[in-house]
């Protein structure tokens, strides 16, 4: 009995533990200043913004992406569902770009309250943090599919 008690407590840690990790990747929200007209943006224009390739926002604002730590699980979520990016090609693409001097990757933050906290502080911001997180100090823009 002993034993069928501990397969089970297992087995539901091991549910809810997977539980948890679609919910995160399932929740993330790109956000900008409540100040920024943007409501929203392709996943081209949101590629281009992250990926160096864009430095202003469709109206013309000058923009500045902010990325989470390469060890936050929500950056690999955000690059992977809304760029199609996994984490090699992501360090490829800006080694390349850094190597031939065209530009730096994102400053990168350490969690969703210092990216709100930037976006808080510079209306050109953009970023991402986990949907559940985003309060008044920022606006969620939705990504077009």
């Amino acid at each position: 009995m002993a034993a069928f008690m501990r397969t089970i407590r297992i087995t539901l840690v091991s549910l809810l533990l997977a539980l948890a990790g679609f919910s995160a990747r399932a929740e993330v929200a790109v956000v900008v200043s409540p100040e920024n007209p943007l409501t929203t943006l392709t996943r081209t224009q949101l590629a281009n913004l992250f990926l160096g390739r864009s430095s202003g926002f469709p109206d013309g604002g000058r923009v500045i992406p902010v990325d989470q730590l390469e060890t936050n699980a929500i950056r690999k979520t955000f690059y992977t569902e809304n760029l199609g990016w996994s984490q090699a090609q992501l360090k490829a693409h800006w080694s390349k770009i850094i190597f031939t001097g065209r530009g730096q990757p994102p400053k990168q933050l350490a969690n969703d309250a210092e990216v709100k906290k930037f976006i808080a502080n510079n209306p050109g911001g953009i970023g991402y943090i986990q949907r559940d997180s985003a309060s008044a100090e920022v606006k969620i823009v939705e990504i077009a599919h």
